[in-house]
């Protein structure tokens, strides 16, 4: 007995070992390409071009560069390759890294405008079935341009771009639009599919004039001062929303309406609107909180009817009217401004002919 309790013991001591053994399959970090933005485009002879942000980690976040243009240079490259599938096009990828890619770090997935427009079926396919891939990684549509060219644009603020346009989504629509949000999107009986847009302003010239004249008299650098007056870079803008149907895209939503169609959505967290005033012909700015809304529907024979009740708190922030804000029967004023505001941008979406531009 006293041998067998031995032997149990032995047995056990073993078996809770092996597991401190260590990670069999490790993946040591200088052995992987993390892979933070993915760009998938249309080539002109219908080839997928798929191009990878591959972040370099010793200048992430490091005080060589502290930005993604320093001075130490970019804390990521682009490498791409095309396929006749996305899966293809990935392993070309593969074959030009000494590194593995490595997928589970990826924050935002680009589509083309053409690529959008021929169809998104086998790019959900791909992304469906290939376990790295993260179902939270946010999706957008490149509006009127090539995913490559807008994701290789570096933002002065953020090391990495990719990182700069899934920022700017959740700060300015208050919400990304998921891989899996689009994927339940188009699993949906009677649902079309939406996802965020991006173009780039082009960059402003300085108020000043010819920038030739702006070194003065006394030798100062006019590089300098040119970077302190004005937008001298080009900005992401996410004033557009890409529409889908049947997973195509068919056009993009003007700024007001993707508004409405955020709020009726109950996607919308925050915005700032400006209306003018009835009868003043002077604006009024407010910031938009709290935003809700309320579905009824209702059913007589085969008349469906949808009735959204759209509310919200909203503040203040300018007044060009000239009017005494703190009067009751002007801020009635004021709020019929706003609510009017909002049934006219409201009744454009339900409208038939929301889309800004047709495809």
């Amino acid at each position: 007995m006293r041998n067998l309790r031995k032997l149990l013991f032995i047995f056990m001591t073993i078996g809770l070992i092996l597991p401190l053994s260590g990670c069999w399959d490790r993946k040591e970090v200088n052995e992987l390409a993390l892979v933070m933005a993915k760009a998938i485009d249309l080539t002109p002879d219908n080839r997928v071009l798929v191009s990878v942000h591959v972040a370099i980690p010793s200048r992430v976040g490091g005080a060589q560069t502290g930005m993604g243009g320093g001075s130490g240079g970019k804390s990521f490259f682009m490498i791409s390759a095309t396929g006749r599938s996305v899966s293809e096009a990935d392993a070309n990828v593969q074959k030009k890294l000494p590194r593995q890619l490595y997928l589970p770090h990826l924050r935002i997935i680009l589509i083309g405008d053409r690529m959008a427009k021929t169809g998104m079926m086998d790019i959900l396919d791909h992304f469906g079935r290939n376990p790295p891939n993260r179902l939270r990684t946010a999706i957008l549509v490149a509006k009127d341009s090539d995913a490559r060219s807008l994701l290789n644009t570096t933002y002065p603020l953020e090391s990495l771009s990719g990182e700069a346009i899934r920022k700017l989504e959740r700060q300015l629509t208050g919400s990304n639009t998921t891989l899996m949000d689009f994927m339940i999107q188009s699993a949906s009986e009677g649902t079309d599919q939406m996802a965020s847009a991006i173009d780039i302003k082009p960059a402003q010239e300085s108020p000043g004039g010819d920038s030739s004249d702006t070194g003065g008299t006394d030798g100062s650098d006019s590089s300098s001062q040119g970077e302190e007056s004005g937008d001298t870079e080009p900005a992401f803008s996410f004033d557009h929303c890409a529409v889908f149907r049947n997973l195509k895209l068919v056009g993009y939503l003007d700024p007001d309406d993707t508004m409405s169609l955020e709020w009726m959505l109950d996607r919308l967290k925050y915005t700032m609107l400006t209306m003018e005033v009835p009868k003043m012909g002077k604006t009024i700015s407010v910031d938009l909180t709290q935003a809700h809304r309320r579905v009824r529907t209702q059913v007589q024979g085969n008349q469906v009817s949808v009735q959204y009740q759209l509310s919200g708190a909203a503040m203040l922030i300018e007044n060009q009217t000239g009017l005494d804000a703190d009067d009751p029967e002007v801020m009635k004023t004021f709020q019929t401004a706003v609510n009017a505001y909002v049934v006219h941008a409201g009744s454009r979406i339900v409208g038939a002919n929301s889309l800004s531009r047709p495809c």
